[in-house]
């Protein structure tokens, strides 16, 4: 006994959503390359005050003492915190890396350090900055983790 033959419904089915699935995966995918970093919400900076008042560069006549954080740079990091100082960007981006408490061992360092490379209009990992900023926090995390600990 024969039976009757239907269609294969089936097949096509699914080759047609294969299809259209394979049509649709390249949409999915962003390939636009990052050229800026993004806003970032603000890190809790532990009570810190603003930059003017928190003494990075300060000091001087009825001018804030300098933080703790800030004299230890300039003591055992002298040499790469020039380095920073003199490339364009960097400067800022320490003193704001300074002012929000980034340096400090238990910083969420990924989000301050993002916050601080944007108010310093750093634009990538590419940004002539980056080097002499990693230079600058590698010296810190070893010899000024005690001195930037934001209590």
């Amino acid at each position: 006994m024969m039976y009757p033959s239907r269609p294969r419904i089936g097949l096509s089915l699914w080759g047609a959503l294969l299809v259209a699935a394979l049509a649709a995966a390249p949409a999915c995918y962003d390939f636009t390359p990052v050229t800026s970093l993004p806003p970032a919400p603000l890190p809790d900076s532990g009570g810190l005050p603003p930059s003017e008042e928190a003494g990075v560069d300060g000091g001087g006549e009825g001018g804030p003492a300098p933080s703790p954080c800030a004299v230890c740079a300039e003591a055992s990091c002298a040499d790469r915190l020039e380095t920073c100082r003199d490339t364009p960007k960097c400067g800022p981006f320490y003193e704001c890396g300074v002012t929000l408490g980034c340096y400090s061992p238990d910083a969420d360092k990924l989000t301050c350090f993002t916050e601080c490379g944007r108010v310093a209009g750093m634009t990538g990992y590419e940004d002539p900055a980056v080097g002499p900023a990693l230079e600058l926090d590698s010296c810190m995390n070893a010899s000024c983790a005690s001195a930037c600990t934001v209590p």
